[in-house]
């Protein structure tokens, strides 16, 4: 899992705010938030290769 550290729970607050999702994120992984910025971008480059390859 790429974020062991996210909470279920707390993915419908941060889901609705891309600044407060990566300030959560790099909380919860002790990451300063560019860093978490920059995870959440590779993370998310890597799912649309993923679905590019599925189709």
């Amino acid at each position: 899992m790429r974020f062991p550290n996210l909470r279920d729970s707390d993915m419908p607050f941060v889901k609705q705010n891309r600044q407060r999702f990566e300030a959560y994120l790099a909380e919860r992984h002790h990451l300063t938030v560019t860093e978490a910025r920059e995870e959440l971008e590779d993370f998310l480059f890597t799912e649309s290769l993923s679905r590019e390859l599925d189709s």
